[in-house]
């Protein structure tokens, strides 16, 4: 992870676990980071589209209460290839979002 000024983070991996419609024109996804735990990227468009479940390289702002996309970069895409497969993932999606603190970053 490499940690530039102003808080623009770059070279960040992670899993889209879920998305969701903020307000009326923005979307917010829950992303699974190595090194910075679960955190949410907001999108002021609905259009934005990442695929669930899929691994992303980010490059982010951290706002006041959301991280920021500027680039992005799909690194490996999960094809959802049968309904149990769906319905484990979105299980496992489900306990690492209720068992997680968002923000708390590793410290290793």
């Amino acid at each position: 992870m490499d940690i530039t000024t102003n808080d623009i983070f770059s070279d960040i991996n992670g899993y889209v676990i879920s998305d969701f419609n903020h307000l009326n024109n923005g979307k917010i996804f829950k992303v699974y980071t190595d090194n910075l735990g679960i955190i949410s990227i907001y999108s002021k468009s609905t259009e934005t589209f990442f695929s669930p479940y899929s691994k992303y390289n980010f490059k982010l702002i951290k706002g006041e209460n959301f991280f920021y996309c500027t680039e992005f970069e799909l690194l490996e895409y999960n094809f959802l290839k049968n309904k149990n497969y769906i319905l484990f993932l979105n299980f496992i999606s489900e306990i690492i979002l209720k068992s997680s603190l968002e923000g708390i970053e590793n410290c290793e």
